[in-house]
């Protein structure tokens, strides 16, 4: 009874063990096809090195997303220096292919791979997805670089920078390329006064200034009155 016994409690004992064991390994937290919800690294414009060890036999996977700070141009660079062959994508914000590479690491002791001249929009979330293939180390060092930047719109500025008016007479500035709301004021009201739409009046001889904020910015108009 005793020996049964024993055995018993060694079985337990052993089976506790190799459950702790395997709860206890660290193992991918990437599935082969990621979701929405799997971890990822940030990426940013500049370079992040990318490592993570091979904890299955066969498989190995890491997931970065960059998110778009200005509408433009991209390239993303993949340099692969680990030891595991690899295949590249690049997946859009529903984790659908927006290109992919597959890259072997052969007898080169580091294998790269660009996507280039991608035209990205602000905001918008890149996520690339490193598959890598066989034992070993996979760590890849993603360079993220801004070209020819689009500017959506022109920089905003005032119709008129400087305006000379007799006295009584009016003239209407306007903040171009604007959409904010705009804020008018006058230096001086008894040289010029301004409206909230922006027409400015001459009272009496002199000089005043007239400023438009508008976005946490200040724009300004020379106003001289001569008579």
């Amino acid at each position: 009874m005793n020996v049964r016994k024993k055995m018993f409690n060694r079985f337990i004992a052993g089976y506790m063990a190799l459950f702790v064991a395997i709860t206890a390994f660290p193992v991918n937290s990437y599935a082969k096809d990621p979701t929405l919800e799997t971890p990822y690294k940030t990426l940013v414009v500049g370079s992040t090195q990318m490592t993570m060890h091979d904890y299955t036999d066969d498989e190995d996977t890491m997931l970065g997303c960059f998110v778009v700070p200005e509408t433009g141009k991209y390239s993303i660079t993949l340099a692969n220096n680990g030891s595991m062959d690899a295949r590249y994508l690049l997946l859009n914000e529903n984790l659908s292919e927006i290109d992919s590479t597959r890259k072997f690491i052969g007898e080169e002791p580091l294998t790269s791979y660009t996507f280039d001249n991608m035209t990205l929009k602000k905001n918008q979330k890149v996520y690339v997805y490193i598959d890598g293939f066989d034992d070993g180390l996979l760590a890849v060092k993603i360079t993220i670089k801004q070209t020819n930047v689009a500017h959506s719109s022109k920089q905003p500025q005032l119709n008129k920078k400087a305006v000379s008016l007799a006295r009584n007479k009016k003239v209407t500035l306007k903040l171009k390329n604007n959409k904010k709301k705009v804020i008018w004021v006058s230096s001086n009201k008894r040289i010029a006064t301004v409206t909230s739409k922006g027409v400015v009046k001459a009272k009496k001889k002199g000089t005043a200034y007239i400023y438009a904020i508008a976005n946490h910015k200040l724009y300004k108009c020379k106003i001289s009155v001569y008579r």
